[in-house]
């Protein structure tokens, strides 16, 4: 798991790893790492690798970090410093939420790799209507069954968060916040126009560039 080590060391890591040419024995790579890891390393920051697809599912970051809170009250994370503090702390979801080590987790994956690169963005909220695209867009994943694995016991159990901590949160969580509002507005309008195609009222959607539409005026978060 990256996000076990410091930030320095993972973020180095990361730039060690795209300096060299990656050799895959699959023609997919997925799970949770820095995307940089894959990325070519421009100096100031990472470019995509030609050949090389990138796609990326966000999540609402107050709902991602309770998920993030209850997995880690369920599994062993020992080795990781930060899951052995929680665990010898007892930390409650209020500490979770509101520990500045937690913050802008998804933010802190995509590190130098800007959310624009990506080819495809879904948002884990919205899971069947975000996979449809994904297939429209890439035919291989086209009829991709919608699959809820490694689920919390707890998962539809309500949450209730106080307000405060909330505030706090969202506060700490500026830039998750951030790529997950460009996240959901990127595919509102993509199934806007996807509707739109089917319809027949306009040509079937093509690279997302800088847009105005019926779907919801000026888009240009993906290419």
């Amino acid at each position: 798991m990256p996000l076990s080590d410091p930030k320095f060391k993972r973020n180095f890591k990361a730039v060690v790893s795209s300096l060299r040419e990656p050799i895959f024995s699959q023609p997919f790579v997925f799970g949770h790492f820095l995307t940089a890891k894959y990325a070519r390393f421009t100096g100031d920051g990472f470019a995509r690798r030609p050949n090389h697809t990138y796609i990326t599912f966000l999540r609402d970051p107050l709902q991602r970090a309770i998920s993030h809170y209850r997995y880690w009250c369920r599994s062993d994370g020992r080795g990781n410093r930060a899951w052995e503090r929680m665990q010898r702390e007892k930390w409650s979801l209020e500490q979770f939420l509101c520990s500045r080590y937690f913050a802008n987790i998804q933010s802190q994956f995509l590190w130098g790799f800007g959310l624009e690169q990506f080819h495809f963005v879904g948002v884990a909220d919205q899971y069947a209507k975000s996979l449809l695209l994904l297939g429209e867009q890439f035919p291989v994943f086209r009829d991709l069954p919608a699959l809820h694995s490694n689920q919390s016991p707890a998962r539809d159990e309500t949450v209730e968060v106080p307000s405060a901590v909330q505030a706090k949160f969202k506060t700490l969580n500026q830039r998750d916040y951030e790529i997950y509002h460009q996240a959901v507005a990127g595919l509102e309008v993509s199934l806007c126009r996807a509707e739109r195609a089917s319809s027949g009222l306009i040509d079937r959607p093509h690279s997302r560039s800088s847009m105005t539409d019926a779907c919801g005026g000026t888009f240009s978060a993906f290419r």
